[in-house]
């Protein structure tokens, strides 16, 4: 199987979200719990406990703040890396097989993935990503692919990959 594509802003953040799927979902439990935090020293107010809502409101103002500016930190980090990244614009032909994963891109850059050197892909509306165990990861744009090539990606790889 062979396709050509170029790798869009939007389809670039997509696979970095999903390739830190677990991690985002860290942060929305923290902010969870911040929001509990909150709704205890409302009522620890309302009970007018100043003491003790003073001292809730410290640590709920401290969940409340890292993970927001994590999140805020993610999302200029995908936004300049895209656009730091030249490489990533170029056009790529993808070749696909039951041994091996290989790439050529416009702008002279190519490689040969053979499929036991990926640890795990992921899939989402509008990418695939296939993930080295260094966490280097490839994407697969799946607005290059009619949906008879997209199964046909899909089964390639699940038959070598696990998916996460």
């Amino acid at each position: 199987m062979q396709f050509n594509c170029r790798i869009s802003k939007k389809d670039y953040e997509e696979a970095l979200r999903l390739r830190r799927k677990n991690l985002r979902r860290v942060v929305y439990a923290v902010l969870i719990c911040d929001v509990l935090l909150w709704l205890y020293w409302m009522m620890l107010a309302v009970k007018g406990e100043i003491t003790k809502a003073s001292a809730v409101m410290s640590q709920a103002m401290i969940f409340l703040i890292w993970p927001v500016v994590y999140l805020v930190f993610l999302w200029l980090f995908g936004f300049y890396s895209y656009r730091k990244n030249r490489n990533i614009k170029s056009e790529f032909i993808y070749r696909i097989s039951g041994e091996e994963f290989s790439y050529q891109s416009s702008s002279g850059g190519s490689g040969v993935a053979p499929w036991t050197s990926l640890s795990y892909w992921r899939e989402s509306k509008s990418v695939f990503i296939l993930v080295f165990p260094s966490g280097v990861f490839l994407i697969c744009p799946k607005s290059c692919l009619v949906a008879e090539q997209q199964d046909e990606f899909r089964e390639i790889v699940q038959r070598v990959l696990t998916k996460k």
